[in-house]
This record gives structure tokens, C-alpha cells and sequence, in this order.
């Protein structure tokens, strides 16, 4: 049987557990590392992982917004999404297509949000049910709790 190995940490938002590939979430962390710690478009354009500074002007021209100049100020809010919880990706809402071999419904609660749909909340205390349930099914579970994804 072939390992896949999967990153996890604790949301700081909403307690529950956040599992994903590697790559997958070391992405998404950088972007958020970079939304929050750019002080200019620039800065933004640097820090970004190939092609997200795209995505970033494509939803502007979405929404018919300017895209600002590379040495205007920046801040977070002005990325269409953000402040929605739509940008960047919410991993723990991609639990379900990740973990489509697992019955959670012993291990996590189905929890709906007003805007952003349904996800699977893992509470820290069902943790080691999961890693064993995970790890008779192929994958292990790798702590990652420096990286800001969720």
C-alpha cells in the first residue's frame, strides 16, 4: 500500500483540525504569509506563489475594480474574496474531496456556514481516531502547525 503523506494543523479560528497535500497546503499558506505581510502591490507581486498575483488582478477585473498601482499601499481587504473567506482557498472545505475513502461522521461534525457552505470539523480531541483510521487507509499525517493554511 502507497503512503500518502498529508499536512495538519489546528484552525486558530474555529478550533477545528485542517488536514491537506503538502504541496497543497504550503501554497495556500504563502499566500496567506504574503497577503498578510505585504506592504505594497509590489511587495504582494513578490511574495506570491507563481501565477496567484494573477488570480489576485483577475478577480479585480471581475468585479470592474483598478488594479492599483505596483507601489500603492496594500492591504488584505482590497483582494476581492478575503474578507468572505473565499480567498485564498479554504482547505478544511476540501477535506471532502480529500478524504473521500474515510467515514467521518464517527470522527467530525458536518458544520454549515452562512456564506461559505458545509465542511467537516474535526475537534482536537478525535485527533488520534483519526490518525488511526487515516493510517489503516494509506496516508500519514505530518504536523505543520508554523504554516498559516486552513
Amino acid at each position: 500500500m502507497q503512503t500518502h503523506n498529508l499536512l495538519y494543523r489546528v484552525v486558530q479560528h474555529n478550533g477545528g483540525m485542517v488536514i491537506a497535500p503538502e504541496a497543497r497546503a504550503r501554497r495556500i499558506a504563502a499566500i496567506h504569509t504574503a497577503l498578510s505581510d505585504s506592504k505594497s502591490w509590489r511587495e504582494l507581486a513578490q511574495k506570491l506563489p507563481d501565477g496567484e498575483y494573477e488570480v489576485i488582478v483577475s478577480r479585480l477585473a471581475v468585479i470592474g475594480e483598478e488594479l492599483p498601482e505596483l507601489d500603492d499601499p496594500f492591504e488584505p481587504e482590497q483582494v476581492p474574496g478575503w474578507s468572505d473567506g473565499d480567498y485564498p482557498p479554504w482547505l478544511q472545505r476540501e477535506m471532502d474531496s480529500l478524504l473521500v475513502d474515510i467515514d467521518l461522521t464517527p470522527i467530525a461534525r458536518r458544520v454549515h456556514t452562512v456564506h461559505n457552505g458545509s465542511y467537516w470539523h474535526i475537534d482536537q480531541q478525535s485527533f488520534e481516531l483519526l490518525r488511526s483510521v487515516m493510517e489503516s487507509k494509506g496516508y500519514r499525517l505530518i504536523a505543520a502547525d508554523a504554516l498559516p493554511f486552513h
